[in-house]
């Protein structure tokens, strides 16, 4: 099948059927020598995909369907930032996607792309346009973080992703450095590279993919002795960076779906790490005894994960965002019945959305007077080069006595 074909199925099921980018590229059968095409071009176009159409949208006049609209986009990415084919092979090729998919429209795609190829790029001063996110996404971002920072955000947001990964067992790293051509960041963060990195090569359980703002999550417990519960802990990568941190800990990790509890036990397996025990259950209502420490890393609208999510903006809307701080809520006020007094809560969120980060924890210590704050942080994407991350540590106090 054609590369460009298989790239534009990619992008329709995405954008008109809510396909997830990860799995759809996870079960696309592409070949060797057409995954990296394949793959950057569908990158480069969910992450350019407004200010691409940006560059047609003068030509047309009235709207096209969906299926039109992608290839002429896709077909800008490769002219103006892949620079991969000549102009004339270029239109040829959009014309030739177009008679598959809707015939009746490649005579319009190849007066459309003739005229595209012999401008210029445009730019656009409109933030929303220029770095293709949601305009209401753009207005949050703008509010909480102002207009320079949020220019920076949205720019990083459409760069490459770098691949960290953590050492199953540290006291290899030179060894494993080595045996993967890892590289080391200025904070001691390894980074691998995705062309040699294969899920066969996981399996051997030497390595675990995990950003870096994901392993400092862990990093926020104080020393722990006893019980851990990783409230929301499918697909288990922070819990096996958890249960290596704590090898003396008995930790229960739960998760509502069944599937993605399968995924831990088999991670865990893979790691083969022993004192993790994988359950199916509802952070909001499950029951046990209590413990001495609980990472809470909730469902969030995962707006620091842009970068490596571009298909994430084109889902997700306002009011998923309401639905979430009420989940959250749900989630962190029940925690508090399993915790023991003097026990660790760490609460994290991969959003950069306030509300659901400091705004939720400010609402639960008005509630809870007994827990106190010890520290928070919130990880910008731009400034760290990692993905967006909140994460606080909260201690629950024990019983004053009157």
């Amino acid at each position: 099948m054609n590369a460009r074909y298989q790239a534009y199925e990619l992008l329709y099921n995405t954008l008109a059927k809510g396909q997830y980018l990860n799995l759809g590229l996870k079960s696309a059968h592409l070949s060797d020598s057409s995954r990296g095409f394949v793959t950057r071009l569908v990158y480069d176009t969910l992450q350019n995909y407004d200010w691409m159409k940006y560059q047609f949208e003068s030509h047309l006049s009235k709207k096209v369907p969906l299926e039109i609209e992608i290839i002429l986009v896709m077909s800008c990415v490769q002219h103006f930032l892949m620079d991969s084919i000549a102009d004339y092979a270029l239109v040829n090729e959009a014309v030739n996607l177009t008679k598959k998919v809707k015939h009746s429209y490649s005579g319009l795609v190849n007066a459309v792309l003739k005229k595209v190829v012999k401008q210029t790029l445009l730019e656009s001063d409109d933030l929303a346009i220029r770095y293709s996110h949601p305009q209401w996404m753009t207005n949050l971002f703008r509010k909480q973080l102002g207009e320079n920072e949020t220019t920076q955000l949205l720019a990083h947001n459409n760069t490459i992703a770098p691949l960290y990964v953590r050492l199953n067992n540290d006291n290899l790293k030179s060894k494993m450095i080595e045996k993967y051509s890892l590289i080391e960041d200025e904070e001691g963060y390894l980074i691998g590279n995705s062309s040699l990195i294969s899920d066969d090569l996981l399996k051997e359980g030497d390595l675990v993919i995990q950003d870096k703002a994901s392993q400092q999550v862990v990093m926020m417990f104080n020393d722990i002795q006893g019980r851990i519960l990783d409230a929301c802990g499918a697909p288990g990568t922070k819990c096996s960076q958890l249960a290596r941190r704590f090898e003396t800990s008995s930790i229960t990790m739960l998760d509502l779906h069944e599937h993605r509890v399968e995924l831990s036990k088999e991670l865990m397996e893979r790691l083969d790490i022993k004192n993790v025990t994988c359950k199916v259950g509802d952070a909001t209502t499950y029951e046990d005894e209590p413990f001495d420490a609980i990472m809470c890393d909730v469902p969030c609208s995962g707006l620091g994960v842009l970068r490596r999510k571009p298909d994430l903006r084109y889902r997700i809307s306002p009011n998923d965002l309401d639905s979430l701080q009420e989940l959250q809520a749900a989630i962190l006020e029940h925690m508090d019945t399993l915790l023991k007094p003097g026990g660790q809560l760490v609460y994290a969120t991969c959003t950069l959305n306030r509300k659901e980060n400091e705004v939720q924890i400010d609402k639960f210590l008005d509630n809870h007077p007994n827990y106190t704050l010890i520290k928070q942080q919130t990880l910008l994407p731009h400034h760290h080069n990692s993905d967006g991350f909140y994460m606080a540590l909260l201690i629950k106090s024990y019983d004053m006595i009157g």
